[in-house]
Formats: C-alpha cells, structure tokens, sequence
C-alpha cells in the first residue's frame, strides 16, 4: 500500500510541476513567444502564466558518442523538482537565441562541454500543449548531437548536474523502465528507438540531389522572361516555405511557364553510396517513388541498383504518391508489416503523413526545397542531410 500512494505522489508532482523541468534558471529570464506555426509574437518572463495561444521554445540534447552511447546526467540534490533524478540536458530557449543557440549554451551550463554546431542534428520536434492535463505551452525541439571528448562538471556554469554518465539505448530504457528518469523523456522508447526490417527511400532531394535541375529551371525562367533573377529567387524560397511546388508556384505567379525538367543534371548526393552500402548490411533497401518509366535503369547507371531489394516507381505501379496504394503494393513485395518499415523522403505530403496512417517508422530529410520548411512534429525523426542516417539506424 504505501508503495502504491509514493508512486500516486510522483504522478502528481508530475503534472503540478508548471515550469519546466530542466531548471537551476533565473526566474527573470525572458523568452520569446511563438504561435503553433513557430512565428514569434512577443516575449514572456518566466514564471507568467501563458496564454492559451503563446508558446515558448524548449530543447532537449542527446549527446552521443562514436560507442553508441548517450550522455545521461543526474539532477543534483538541491533541485527543487524530480532531485537526482536522470535525465538529458535541456531547457528554454531565451529571447533572441535561435533552438540551436540555445542547445549548445544549455549543454555549456549544464554539463560545461562546448559542442560544435556542426556536430548537431534536430531529430523532431513536437508543440506540446498539456501534458497528463495541465496547460504547457511549448514547442519541444529534440537535438542530437555527436561528441567523444571529456565530461568534467568543473567546467558547467552551474550546479543543476550531480554527475553524469554514459550509456547505451538499453541502459537508458532500464532507468525509464525503473522510474530513475524524469518521465517527461519517455518518448525515448519510441523515438530513438527504430526497430525495421525494411527501409524504403523516394529518391528526387532524398537520394537525388536535384539542385542543379532546379538551377536550370530558375536560369531559363528568367532569361526567356526578362525576369530580375534575385526576386524570382525571393519569391521561390518564399513559396518553398509552405509549398512542395516552390518553382511552379513562383512561376505562377509571375504567369510564366515552366520549362520541361532535365534529368540529366540529377546526380547523387555525395554521400548516397556510403550511405546506402552501410545500410544495406543491416536493413533490406527498397524503393517507393513517383518516377517515370526507366527508374530501375537510372538506379544502374548511378551505380546503386543493386543496393535495393523492392523498387516500385509509379509509372509501372500504377498509381503514385501520397496515394496509399504504391506503399502497399512495395509492403506486400517486400513481405514486410508496415509496423517494420521506415519511409525515408524529402515531402511531408508525399512520403510522411501518408505512411503514418498506415502505421510504417518516417524519417523526413530537409534536403532540396523542403529545408526552408518549418519543422514538423509528423515525422519519427528529422534530418538535414542523407548522411545523418547512420546517427540514427
């Protein structure tokens, strides 16, 4: 019985708790307020409450090194929430930090290590507006980040860290598991952990690098227009942001035709093979794209047919994307459950929320046009670039 009312009271110091849990801050610091689509609206001092319609920008960073291994840190005893509790570092952003600015400061005070933002990637994010029924408010930005140096807490600009360790997925689980973590991070045991048999790619701005097609696109749109090129340029980035179309689009508007696509200015990113030979030696690899006919001989001549098991273009499917119908036909192929795949793609629309419904693992790759997008809580993980796979496969 008295096992039973502690963990009652945990649950309930859980939800009461209405600052976040990452503290050891100032209670004057300020923060900028966002909207559910991450546009700023104003400032906020900690420890206010939050309108309804106001957010604020919260990090957590997973530091992992090359062994596979996570640095976990222990609360110190003179916090006043969850004391010696284990969890990742993070906190809230401050007004006028970028979510990457904030990270890397929160990793400097917490844990004293001064990572390279080069080293980082934004796995996913999430707007989180209550939790176990009480009103948050934030926008969760989950950052990995690679290191293999020292830990010394002498360096950390405060005393928030007791100490801190490092340890592999399954320890992690274990102190979720046995209630020695902060539970607010269990979103571990889904996120950060991918279990697939199967791994399916689309290809343009995800294997592909189209840049150069899109390039031709924008010269010939000008110069046969008498266009200004850096406005056209303007007004494609702008339309990239919410629009798969960003060249159509502008084209559009300026009611100019678009000129045909060359696909003999598409190429592999310089990473691709790499990429896919590694992976191949854990996943089978297959293919769900919209392409014309010949997709299996452009594979060849790029020198990467031979890495995939499934290849399913939509010309010779018969129907496309983000239809749900090509991914069952790739699924039934490969003889795969959709619970152990992963649908790897550039466009939200085409390759992420489809396959959600059909219950497959989403990585979204902000390459091409789709890396002026904002980012998105749809996707298991978000990555910036094809090579970041191995962080997280």
């Amino acid at each position: 019985m008295k096992r039973h009312y502690v963990f009652i009271q945990v649950q309930v110091t859980t939800v009461l708790i209405k600052q976040h849990l990452f503290s050891g801050y100032n209670d004057m610091e300020i923060w900028d307020l966002y909207n559910e689509k991450r546009e700023i609206i104003g400032e906020h001092i900690r420890g206010n409450e939050l309108s309804e319609d106001a957010y604020h920008l919260v990090v957590h960073i997973w530091i992992l090194n090359s062994d596979g291994k996570y640095l976990i840190s222990q609360r110190s005893a003179s916090r006043t929430s969850f004391p010696l509790m284990w969890e990742t570092v993070g906190g809230s952003v401050l007004k006028g930090e970028t979510s990457l600015q904030g990270a890397i400061r929160e990793v400097k005070e917490e844990v004293g290590i001064e990572l390279d933002e080069n080293d980082g990637m934004l796995a996913f994010s999430k707007v989180r507006k209550r939790i176990n029924g009480i009103k948050f408010n934030d926008i969760l930005d989950v950052w990995v980040f690679k290191y293999n140096g020292i830990v010394d807490l002498n360096n950390a600009l405060t005393h928030e860290v007791e100490q801190t360790k490092w340890l592999c997925r399954n320890e992690v689980l274990d102190l979720l598991a046995n209630r020695e973590m902060v539970d607010s991070l269990n979103y571990f045991k889904s996120k950060f952990i991918i279990k697939a048999d199967w791994l399916f790619f689309d290809l343009g701005s995800t294997l592909i690098d189209e840049s150069e097609c899109y390039k031709n696109r924008i010269d010939e749109i000008t110069s046969s227009n008498s266009i200004d090129r850096s406005e056209f340029e303007t007004e494609v980035l702008k339309c990239a942001r919410d629009n798969a179309f960003a060249i159509k689009t502008a084209a559009k508007a300026y009611g100019v035709d678009v000129p045909p696509w060359k696909c003999e200015l598409e190429r592999l990113y310089p990473d691709t093979k790499a990429v896919l030979q590694k992976l191949a030696q854990k996943y089978n690899l297959g293919i769900i794209a919209n392409q014309e006919a010949g997709t299996k001989g452009r594979l060849e001549s790029w020198g990467i047919r031979d890495y995939f098991k499934v290849i399913i273009a939509s010309t010779e499917a018969g129907c496309s994307k983000p239809g749900l119908q090509i991914f069952r036909i790739a699924l039934d192929k490969a003889g795969c459950k959709p619970q152990n795949a992963v649908m790897i793609g550039d466009r939200l629309d085409n390759d992420i929320i489809p396959v959600k419904e059909l219950g497959m693992k989403t990585i979204w790759v902000k390459q091409g046009y789709t890396k002026y997008q904002p980012q998105s809580d749809i996707p298991d993980f978000t990555i910036d670039s094809i090579s970041q796979l191995i962080d997280i496969l």
